[in-house]
């Protein structure tokens, strides 16, 4: 009995012991934590922070708001408020924020025209947008951005993403108006649904070496596909002419651009070079190529037939294009239920490549469907609703190689 009474003793003296120990960590382990809240109070942001930008204001450019944040830690979030208005600059340039993920730069987030980063020549008749590098995390919204390519200013781009940066944007807060490229993504990731093109005079979006953007339901308003317009020759003295384009995804990058519409450029959605888009429902209208694959690149648009609980079907379309869908030199074109209106080809593949349109439809084309050169189209359960085409296949035959050993199956 004495024995089982010291065990319980021994026990109960272990117990307190414990407990001066969880006790006496508990408060190192606070002592830590307020020194640590020292520390981010003396050399960082410990708590939710409003820096504001504009004429009276704290900062007077994003640039200046956002470099004060250098050499602090962000244990919290940062909001970069701009105020409505013209801001007008040769350039913005972000880099250097290892906590980027805790800053939020913000305009006018319900009316993005209402502020506006304007980009003005520098001494050397140039300006350069907005250029986020190695930032990952980065919140931007609420921006009208406007540039111009003439003579005494031209603007390279108005957004580009580069060294591995990552940015979100609030749908629909982003508007890009001239300049000669309106968004660049090299390396980076990009989500930005809705944005607004207007007038870009060569690449609305070039989306390019293995980056990701996601630019769902964007409207692109371009100056009309033979507009050309020269490069002046201080900023190339080879004065080459830039041409507008929609979407361009090159080199092993991924592009969404679903529910987006196109008009005024050359090509609608381009994919070279191993790049992916995912367009679907994707319309494009008055392009020399509406839908371009070529040197091994992917064009996937899906048809979304009609359902109870979604009574329309959706399709992508080409319409009023010399050609529709166009798969080149090993492209390929993933396009069933796929639309080409009022085009010169309504689907053509050329040298290795392959056009998939099964359930789809070509109306008053000159061509209908048409392979060349080792290429193949599926072109299955088309022929009813594809209707006044003057020639419905080229090569004719159904499976029949023509065309230097091009076929077409359509049933």
């Amino acid at each position: 009995m004495q024995e089982l009474i010291a065990l319980q003793n021994n026990v109960a003296d272990l117990t307190r012991a414990a407990d001066d120990l969880t006790q006496e960590v508990v408060g190192k382990m606070g002592h830590i934590d307020q020194q640590v809240d020292r520390f981010i109070n003396d050399w960082g942001i410990n708590g939710y922070t409003r820096l504001e930008v504009g004429p009276g204001k704290e900062f007077a450019t994003i640039e200046d708001a956002f470099y004060s944040l250098n050499g602090k830690k962000l244990k919290t979030h940062v909001l970069i408020k701009v105020a409505d208005g013209v801001h007008e600059t040769t350039g913005i340039h972000l880099e250097h924020q290892p906590d980027a993920h805790q800053i939020r730069i913000e305009g006018n987030v319900a009316n993005p025209p209402a502020c506006q980063i304007k980009f003005i020549p520098d001494a050397d008749k140039a300006s350069h947008g907005m250029v986020i590098r190695g930032l990952l995390g980065l919140q931007l919204a609420g921006f009208k951005f406007v540039g111009e390519t003439s003579a005494t200013n031209w603007t390279h781009r108005s957004l580009r993403l580069d060294h591995g940066s990552r940015v979100y944007c609030d749908s629909g807060t982003i508007h890009i108006t001239g300049g000669c490229n309106a968004v660049e993504v090299e390396h980076s990731h990009l989500n930005a649904a809705q944005i607004r093109f207007e007038q870009i005079k060569q690449w609305n979006a070039f989306i390019g070496s293995g980056s990701k953007a996601w630019i769902q339901k964007s409207k692109i308003i371009g100056p009309g596909k033979a507009v050309r317009t020269q490069v002046p020759a201080h900023i190339n003295p080879d004065a080459p002419q830039v041409i507008p384009h929609g979407i361009g995804v090159f080199d092993g990058a991924q592009g969404w651009s679903s529910e987006s519409t196109i008009t005024g450029v050359w090509v609608g959605v381009t994919a070279l070079r191993n790049g992916y888009a995912h367009c679907d429902v994707t319309t494009v209208d008055g392009a020399e190529i509406g839908f371009h694959a070529q040197f091994g690149g992917i064009i996937w648009t899906y048809w979304w037939g009609a359902t109870a609980s979604r009574p329309k079907e959706l399709r992508s379309k080409a319409s009023n294009c010399l050609y529709g869908y166009y798969a080149a030199h090993k492209g390929l074109i993933w396009a069933p239920g796929a639309v080409a209106e009022s085009c010169a080809r309504g689907f053509r593949a050329y040298a290795s490549s392959k056009v998939l349109a099964n359930h789809g439809r070509a109306i008053n084309c000159t061509i209908a469907f048409e392979a060349w050169t080792l290429s193949e189209i599926e072109a299955i359960d088309t022929n009813a609703a594809s209707t006044g085409n003057p020639t419905q296949h080229s090569p004719p035959g159904n499976a029949v190689p023509g065309n230097q050993n091009a076929i077409i199956r359509y049933s």
